[in-house]
């Protein structure tokens, strides 16, 4: 947790942002799901493997779902943390339906006000797309993250699945449930 908010601007990522958002990926993830993911499989995961992934997931991205954070300072091009929030993927929910598909934080800024402004980012990015209802997958033992979706209104709504971790020779099968929330119209 910063000791002060870092001045920040939300804005939607480019290409040239992919390097800074896998590492923020990877520092999200080695922060957050230490004692959830095997340590065998974090420690083994390297920039290069979020780069590779982001560089091709890039591609199929539709314009308006991926934001960055960045500091507001003049030259600085650092993502302290990013949002991805679209269309559900899972083909059985309905197209008004939206998702929250990622949303990771470098550790430093948890807790100053940024995950809350990403995550209002990737709403209001849902509720432009016609989206009024939305999910979003957490890890079950992560219980910051828990708490701070149902903070915000999203509750479980009993699917649950385990997802898989795969880092060289590791696997794991993690619990992830779903949250759910309704999508009210901006200004309700």
């Amino acid at each position: 947790m910063t000791s002060e908010a870092t001045p920040l601007r939300i804005r939607e990522a480019t290409r040239a942002d992919i390097e800074a958002v896998a590492s923020a990926h990877l520092a999200s993830w080695r922060a957050a799901y230490r004692g959830l993911v095997p340590d065998a499989i974090l420690d083994v995961l390297t920039e290069a493997d979020f780069v590779t992934r982001w560089t091709r997931d890039f591609e199929a991205l539709p314009e308006g779902t991926l934001w960055v954070a960045t500091p507001t300072i003049e030259g600085e091009a650092d993502v302290l943390g990013f949002a991805w929030a679209g269309r559900a993927r899972a083909l059985d929910l309905p197209r008004t339906w939206g998702e929250v598909h990622a949303i990771h934080l470098r550790p430093e800024h948890v807790g100053a006000g940024l995950g809350r402004a990403l995550f209002e980012r990737g709403i209001e990015t849902m509720r432009a797309l016609g989206c009024t209802e939305a999910v979003l997958w957490v890890l079950e033992g992560n219980l910051r993250a828990r708490r701070f979706y149902e903070r915000a209104g999203w509750a479980p709504d009993g699917t649950r699945h385990e997802r898989t971790f795969e880092a060289g020779a590791h696997r794991a099968l993690v619990p992830e449930v779903r949250h759910r929330a309704r999508l009210e119209p901006r200004g309700r």
